[in-house]
């Protein structure tokens, strides 16, 4: 089977977890014996035919154009999520007037076309800047054939959103590409890995241990357009904070293994592959209440109130006093083998409707 991955441009530049989503799904449906291409949202060549084109990102519907010309069921992994709350109470300036005065759809518009017009992404196309965000969104999802999300909470959102769902099936992210830790050896402190960035909310997270004399390790790039936020970390930050930029994953692996708890406060997360990486690696983790964090990680984690200093304090010292050994769940429910065999299915069903 011949299988196209259409994704953003940006997606190996500006690394998250969707690059890692691409990436292992890629290579455990090749080897199930798929032949996989992936795609930074070039336009598909017609000389090229596929049995399946995926799309990766609901949410960035101009990166699907292409997609839409071709006679392959399309199957859509979501990775979808809410990000008012921020966008209303810690955006600044400009933008957080733009995000409270227009909403989700309209400043997911016009940041599109800002990204095109300082040439950071390509042009959108005039069918989504006719149709705009709202829209498009909606007719990417009718031409779909299949839509794959991690949650219920993310269909049910998409569902509330967008009033429409095409066939869909929840499927679960992966561990395997996480080696365990040789030894769970003396586990000090708290890691976040993560990209720095408003929405991940590293500052509220060095705010809430101010004064606790316990060490916080920041790992990840700064962000594009981040570098203001990332600056107001850097003053909030005292001698028991290190930021060591985006390292290699051999390095990140030897940071989970040492550090005690794992914190990711985020704003919004889909599945949140950082925590699950923490977990495999031994330690103890700390999320957000927001979004799918709860039925994805249930007791095995602990949860804080993003906009509350206090309240991520109080978890993370609540997981300091913890030792529990949660790497076996995880191989149980989280592997992309499992993951890309669902995957396989839906494809395989639909070639033959096809």
């Amino acid at each position: 089977m011949k299988i196209l991955f259409l994704t953003r441009s940006t997606l190996y530049k500006q690394p998250g977890g969707d690059t890692l989503q691409v990436d292992q799904t890629a290579k455990y449906l090749r080897l199930m014996g798929c032949e996989v291409h992936i795609s930074l949202r070039e336009k598909i060549s017609e000389k090229e035919s596929y049995d399946i084109i995926h799309f990766f990102n609901l949410i960035r519907p101009a990166d699907a154009k292409s997609a839409l010309k071709q006679k392959a069921p399309l199957v859509i992994s979501s990775i979808y999520h809410d990000y008012r709350e921020y966008d209303i109470l810690h955006r600044s300036g400009l933008a957080s007037t733009l995000g409270k005065m227009l909403g989700n759809f309209r400043f997911d518009y016009l940041k599109t076309v800002f990204r095109w017009l300082n040439s950071s992404d390509k042009f959108p196309g005039w069918n989504y800047l006719i149709a705009g965000q709202k829209n498009s969104m909606l007719h990417l999802l009718k031409k779909s054939s299949y839509l794959v999300s991690t949650s219920q909470q993310e269909l049910d959102l998409i569902e509330r959103d967008l009033g429409y769902l095409p066939p869909h099936k929840k499927v679960s992210l992966g561990s395997e590409h996480i080696p365990t830790c040789n030894s769970s050896g003396n586990r000090v402190g708290v890691l976040c890995a993560a990209r720095i960035e408003g929405p991940k909310n590293q500052l509220s997270l060095i705010k809430a241990l101010q004064g606790t004399g316990i060490s916080l390790t920041l790992t990840g790039q700064v962000a594009t357009n981040q570098k203001a936020y990332f600056t107001a970390c850097q003053q909030a930050a005292n001698s028991d904070v290190r930021f060591t930029g985006r390292i290699s994953s051999d390095n990140l692996q030897k940071e989970f293994c040492q550090a005690k708890v794992h914190a990711l406060v985020s704003y919004y997360e889909t599945t949140g592959l950082a925590t699950l990486e923490a977990m495999k690696a031994g330690c103890q983790v700390v999320v957000g209440n927001r979004g799918p964090q709860q039925e994805l990680f249930g007791d095995k984690a602990e949860y804080c109130e993003p906009d509350n200093v206090e309240s991520i304090k109080k978890a993370v010292l609540n997981a300091l006093d913890k030792n529990e050994d949660h790497r076996k769940w995880v191989e149980e429910n989280f592997s992309w083998k499992r993951s890309a065999q669902q995957i396989l299915d839906i494809y395989q069903s639909l070639v033959k409707e096809n």
